[in-house]
């Protein structure tokens, strides 16, 4: 998505939250500025956001940031899980099962309305330094034995394991290729039974971890409409890398 696309998009979306200028770095990120910090803040609070079908990664900016888009440590990315049984398809039970792949961010509108039942479709915040989960297991009483969900990564960034970071690779493994998956995440230690309601429950509303006056974007993944898997904002902190103990919280 290139700079004009993406300023128009902004100035017409943002400039009512005190959007001041837009401007473009020689690699590829573009830089927000605002009137206020608490008016950036908002704005992030509800994001991610949606440019033109694309999300964008919102990274905190300060003096000693590198506009280096191989300098990525986290990034957003769309999984469809598959196998999910039925009482999990709430808004507690999307945010603990999203959790063992990386940070639930958000739902989209087909599974935020149980419409499609195919799959679950969750935005998680993956962590360089973690890698690929292929699959897991959770522990339901609609089967004695646990139930397999594999995980369908819309879009794999590429991944240093070595570096943690996204965008490069220096270690290879057999026939050249990356060690960047593990089979399984192992087991939820918390039955279906236990989560709660067979709807998603709703928010509209999408948080950052990141805040500052400035931030760069970068284009991914295609999204929809999305839906909130996390618990009121003032609960996070911009240090936070996982879910904690696996217990999303409810508002």
């Amino acid at each position: 998505m290139n700079y004009h696309a993406v300023n128009k998009i902004a100035s017409r979306v943002w400039r009512s939250h005190g959007l001041e200028d837009v401007r473009t770095t020689a690699t590829g990120f573009i830089i927000f500025r605002f009137k206020k910090v608490d008016q950036m803040l908002e704005l992030l609070e509800r994001g991610p956001w949606i440019f033109g079908g694309k999300a964008i990664i919102l990274q905190q900016w300060h003096p000693h940031f590198i506009f280096d888009k191989n300098k990525i440590s986290k990034i957003p990315v769309w999984v469809r899980l598959h196998g999910l049984p039925f009482p999990l398809w709430s808004r507690k039970g999307l945010s603990l099962v999203a959790s063992k792949i990386g940070r639930p961010l958000a739902c989209d509108e087909a599974t935020f309305t149980c419409s499609k039942l195919d799959f679950a479709r969750v935005c998680v915040e993956l962590d360089a330094a973690t890698p690929f989960i292929k699959n897991f297991s959770v522990l339901s009483p609609l089967s004695k034995d646990p139930l397999n969900i594999e995980v369908d990564y819309e879009w794999k960034p590429p991944r240093c394991g070595k570096c943690c970071l996204f965008g490069h690779s220096c270690a290879q493994g057999v026939n050249g290729k990356t060690k960047d998956d593990v089979p399984s995440a192992g087991a939820l230690h918390e039955t279906a039974a236990g989560l709660g309601d067979t709807q998603v429950k709703p928010s509209h509303e999408i948080g950052q971890v990141s805040a500052a006056s400035e931030g760069a974007v970068q284009e991914t993944a295609s999204a929809k409409s999305l839906h909130s898997l996390h618990a009121d904002l003032s609960e996070r902190h911009a240090a936070a890398d996982t879910f904690p103990d696996f217990k999303p919280a409810v508002r």
